[in-house]
């Protein structure tokens, strides 16, 4: 801690008093031990300043300048860097992202219609598929319940899947169906050590786990059966001189693996897209249709497949004849051509043949092997007899005719070479020579073509190339030819014998760096499957010096094995040959027999290609099958999704999976407000008769669809409450949620008529009147965000009042569930409305009478205020009179004031309409029996009961009849007692309820 202050604070005086005091994980640290407390980035430091300290303030500010510099290098060291591009095409990785999984918070209630970014219910697993393709698997969770999902609304970002074609295959399953056969719901989990690295790499970069190439220089090389032998071998001396070679080098012993490209002679044509190869030595392939070869011609590899074989068949002898031959004229004394090499060519029925003689060849022996291996499988022989060389056919059926050649080195054949017309045989059969066809890919694939017809020299072996030496001796190597997957071939019938000087002879020396080890899933969990993927982003590929395009081979080696075992590692190795400057990867995956903790290592064995070659390599993912997996998820929507992508689908910042879903209800329409009221009361476990179905009906025939009202809202946030919900539904259509004796019930505000009266004589406490002057803090305007139905994206319509385009104050308010522009208008011209208008507040206290009432009811209230024009009465009698109720009060009716008028409160709480009156003296007035309501008659009334209290009659001038207001609190008391706070009522209010935004 003191070396950290004394490198960031500048008037840090190291002793003494200082202005600051640390704390370490919230324990104080005293400044003589701060010397000697050690912090690093996970430590929790907190600096506080000493109050009233002289220099706090310099202080202070260095500490923080220092603290924001380091925040600032720790996010540059951990933000990830651009992309490199090369010349051939990225390969997308940034493939289709759903929601992470939500650990620990609620599953997605749909309700409604909504655009749902689904989540997933296990982790999304990307593979690369031939190369050049990255698939990705999704299993997601759309929500709880039934959905019905079209699949013209399923997007991946903003574009739709159908402009995908093939590249996107999705499925959706029910709740409760089975998924245990859908691959994509596996449950893979991904190794966190292996991936995309902070400095923006695709991956662990393998190149510095590579071995070192070990070759020998040699003018050839004889093959024969499994032995192979240097010829005229040298080695580089630390003086950079040649010098003769007496052994191979010293990383070549019993069981290290060359490469070994031995060419030989054959003979190509044509036959539809297919080159066919011929001769001798395709029988020393072993082939198999299917089988995996590597091809090498004009210095460039090619990772084949067998797609066809045909054997050879010997020749039959026939009668007579004798062979074309081809004479020197004087024996041969020239047998070293390394300096001054030498062709010539042997036209023979048709075909030429040439013949480069490129080595010191010592003896004459050898020099006619070098002739024969490149005249093999031309049925013509290089003889010599007292030095004199001849070229001959070999053996019987002769052809006949001559022998043509050019270009002769008068070295081996003198001067004044002849040739010799032959006589050709009578019958017998020429021999023919084994063939092969070959394909990329697959023995099924794209036909391998291209070579010109006529002699070819090339180099053909199975898998790799790869052999195994058995034993050493000198120059001369016994070996194994190993398989593709690195094991002894056992089928392989040896080299046809020749020297070759177009050969290539390679080891490695071989390192201990691997990468890793690294735990494929996590502690307490085994697995029977893992998978790693091997990448390429500059492509593969390697350049001659003239700039021509050649495959290059890249050997990649795993290793595995149960952790903590000890045992040893099981190895499997991986080739990989391409010509491309595109983007390359590749998944692999090893199924174990028996399921355990696995750690995995990975290296690279072939050595860096240099600048000319494109072969950076990376290990970009590992993952792990766990066995444990639902395969049913009851009550829950799911889709399992596919998504190809490689150089169709670019990056983009936001590509996330989405579809357009609608809930189903078990009871209710979907996307009706009272079926999604309903479907969380029911989920809460509400018997029916805690469910007020008629009123949630009534509203819903009456206002709710007919004006197009629907609730479509995605509940997933952490802390939504069912009663948020309900409140939120109920809001989308207008109204609001309320309990009404034990059950859940809604309302709708807007215009309406009064539910009842509350008069002086229920009072218990006068009535109360508060008024909020206007001022210049009051909204006169109200923004309305909400989710659209139609975009669905966060949209805001301005809600203003006519001739008020700019507003002082403006309220942001959030709705929830609405999802047309008109709808959110409405609601938010119903807030400014009140906003502007709703000053009065009226409170007062009742006996429990008041509790008739529910939230939102409008009621009328009155008081007996001198001069307030009303009078409140018990009724002391009342009787029918013909078609007249004639009513008798205690109190005195002022029969002076304007145009009377009346209204009846009713034993049950509620309130007749506005009636005229017919005075009959001051204490009695009659009024039609009609009037009244039916369900308020006369006859229902309870006149003789001492335990029920009488009607009252509520007496007014025509101006106003009491305070129109809407409950907005009812808060029962200890005492039986209710307290009332109502707001005001004003049909102004909701004016906008029918209005269009503008």
């Amino acid at each position: 801690m003191d070396g950290w202050l004394r490198s960031n604070i500048p008037s840090y005086p190291g002793d003494g008093p200082h202005p600051i005091q640390i704390e370490l994980g919230g324990a104080l640290v005293p400044p003589e031990a701060w010397e000697l407390t050690w912090i690093d980035a996970d430590t929790d430091v907190r600096v506080y300043p000493i109050p009233h300290y002289e220099g706090v303030a310099a202080v202070v500010y260095w500490v923080v300048v220092a603290v924001m510099a380091a925040y600032a290098i720790y996010m540059a060291s951990n933000m990830p860097s651009g992309n490199r591009y090369g010349q051939g095409d990225s390969l997308s990785l940034d493939t289709a992202r759903a929601n992470t999984a939500r650990l620990g918070s609620p599953i997605r209630e749909v309700l409604g219609r909504c655009r749902v970014w689904a989540d997933y219910l296990v982790q999304p697993v990307s593979r690369f598929v031939g190369g050049n393709t990255y698939r990705t698997h999704m299993f997601v969770c759309v929500g709880k319940g039934r959905h019905v999902i079209p699949f013209g609304s399923a997007r991946l970002g903003n574009t739709p899947l159908s402009s995908f074609g093939d590249d996107v295959q999705m499925t959706i399953y029910p709740p409760g169906a089975d998924v245990g056969g859908d691959e994509r719901s596996e449950n893979w989990v991904n190794s966190t050590e292996v991936g995309a690295t902070a400095s923006g790499t695709a991956g662990l970069d393998l190149s510095e786990t590579s071995d070192t190439e070990t070759s020998i220089n040699a003018d050839s090389v004889t093959v024969s059966g499994n032995v192979l032998t240097l010829n005229n071998a040298t080695y580089t001396d630390a003086d950079g001189r040649e010098r003769p070679a007496t052994s191979v080098p010293s990383a070549w012993v019993a069981g290290a693996v060359l490469t070994i490209k031995a060419a030989a002679t054959f003979q190509a044509s044509t036959s539809g897209l297919y080159t066919v190869i011929a001769g001798s030595a395709v029988a020393e392939l072993g082939p198999y249709v299917g089988m995996p070869v590597l091809l090498t011609y004009s210095g460039a590899d090619y990772a084949l497949f067998v797609a066809s074989y045909a054997a050879g068949t010997p020749a039959v002898p026939g009668v007579g004849g004798s062979p074309s031959r081809l004479s020197g004229s004087s024996a041969a004394t020239v047998f070293d051509y390394s300096g001054t090499p030498a062709t010539f060519n042997v036209i023979w029925r048709g075909t030429t043949y040439s013949v480069a003689l490129e080595a010191n060849y010592i003896t004459l022996g050898v020099l006619l092997t070098a002739i024969n291996d490149q005249l093999v499988d031309s049925g013509l022989v290089a003889t010599q007899s007292g030095g004199l060389v001849t070229i001959a056919e070999r053996a019987s059926p002769y052809a006949g005719g001559t022998i043509a050649y050019s270009g002769l080195p008068a070295g081996v054949f003198g001067t004044s070479p002849s040739a010799v017309a032959g006589t050709a045989t009578t019958g017998g059969t020429p021999a023919t020579q084994p063939r092969v066809t070959l394909a990329y890919d697959s023995a099924t694939g794209t036909a391998f073509g291209g070579l010109p017809p006529g002699t070819v020299s090339l180099a053909m072996s199975r898998g790799q190339s790869e052999y195994r030496i058995s034993s050493v001796s000198g120059l001369t190597l016994t070996v194994q030819r190993l398989t593709e997957a690195g094991m002894p071939d056992t089928s392989w019938p040896g080299w046809t014998a020749r020297t070759s000087t177009d050969y290539r002879a390679t080891g490695l020396k071989e390192g201990e760096d691997w990468l890793g080890p690294f735990l494929v899933c996590p502690d307490g969990e085994t697995t029977d499957a893992f998978e790693y993927d091997i990448n390429f982003p500059g492509g593969l590929i390697w350049y001659t010096d003239k700039g021509k395009r050649r495959t290059f081979t890249v050997n990649i080696r795993v290793a595995w094995r149960v952790y903590g075992s000890g045992a040893p590692w099981s190895v499997r190795s991986h080739t990989y040959t391409e010509m491309s400057e595109d983007a390359l990867g590749y998944t692999q995956r090893i199924t174990l027999p028996t399921p355990g903790q696995i750690e995995v290592r990975v290296r690279r064995v072939t050595e860096r290609g240099g600048n000319s070659a494109r072969d950076a390599c990376y290990w970009q993912g590992l993952r792990a099958r766990l066995a444990q997996r639902p395969t049913r998820y009851a009550d829950l929507t799911t889709i399992g999704l596919t998504v190809t992508t490689g150089t169709k689908l670019a990056a983009q910042s936001d590509r996330r999976f989405n579809v357009e879903a609608t809930r189903q209800y078990d009871t209710g329409t979907a996307r009706t407000i009272s079926g999604a009221m309903t479907h969380v009361m029911r989920t809460l476990g509400l018997p029916d008769d805690q469910v007020d179905s008629e009123t949630l009906t009534h509203l819903e025939n009456t206002y709710w669809t007919p004006r197009g009202e629907f609730f479509d809202l995605s509940a997933e946030k952490s802390g939504t409450s069912a009663l948020d919900i309900l409140q939120m539904a109920a809001q989308a259509g207008m109204g609001y949620f309320l309990l009404i004796d034990s059950m859940c019930s809604a309302g709708r505000e807007g215009i309406k008529a009064w539910r009842g009266g509350i008069s002086p004589q229920r009072q218990l406490e006068p009535l109360t009147t508060a008024f909020s002057a206007p001022g210049p803090d009051d909204f006169d305007g109200v923004d309305i965000t909400y989710i659209d139905d139609v975009t669905w994206a966060a949209e805001t319509v301005e809600c203003r009042l006519p001739g008020a385009d700019t507003a002082r104050k403006v309220e942001t308010f959030e709705l929830q569930g609405v999802g047309t522009r008109n709808r959110a208008y409405r609601i938010g011209m119903r807030r400014l409305m009140k906003h502007q208008g709703q000053r009065l507040t009226y409170t007062t206290k009742t006996e429990m009478m008041g509790l008739v009432y529910q939230y939102g009811d409008r009621v009328k209230l009155f008081d007996d205020i001198p001069g307030s024009s009303t009078i409140s009465a018990m009724i002391e009698a009342a009787y029918i009179e013909g078609t007249r109720l004639v009513v008798e009060v205690g109190e005195y009716l002022d029969w002076s004031l304007p145009a009377p008028r009346c209204l009846i409160r009713f034993q049950d709480g509620s309130l007749s309409a506005v009636m005229v009156p017919t005075r009959i003296d001051d204490h009695r007035l009659s009024i039609a029996a009609s009037a009244l309501p039916a369900e308020h008659a006369y006859s229902t009334w309870i006149m003789d009961d001492p335990a029920i209290d009488p009607p009252e009659l509520i007496f007014c001038d025509s101006t106003r009849a009491g305070y129109d207001a809407v409950l907005s609190e009812l808060n029962p008391g200890d005492d039986g007692s209710v307290e009332l706070t109502a707001l005001q009522y004003d049909p102004a209010f909701y004016q906008y309820d029918d209005a269009n935004a503008p």
